[in-house]
């Protein structure tokens, strides 16, 4: 931007951050910043179509306990409860 950077800069706080707007002149000021409103989603998509592994998986079991399918993700316990009957629900 060709304009040096100013001297004698406070490190801003660990909620903070450095403000500075080279053109105005104006000395480089903390700026306290907030957390965010929205919860974080992470990892959505690996719940939808990743594989959660045996023990993180839902198992349709049946009326009877005759069956044993697993549904590692949400996309195939979606897919698989399509085509379940009443009983097994």
């Amino acid at each position: 931007m060709g304009v040096a950077r100013p001297k004698g800069i406070t490190p801003p706080g660990p909620d903070e951050v450095l403000f500075w707007e080279p053109r105005s002149n104006a000395t480089p000021r903390a700026v306290k910043i907030d957390k965010p409103n929205q919860a974080h989603k992470r990892h959505v998509r690996k719940y939808v179509e990743g594989d959660l592994g045996a023990e993180r998986s839902f198992y349709f079991k049946g009326a009877k306990g005759a069956l044993n399918l697993r549904a590692q993700n949400l996309a195939l316990f979606m897919q698989m409860a399509e085509g379940l009957d009443d009983e097994t629900w």
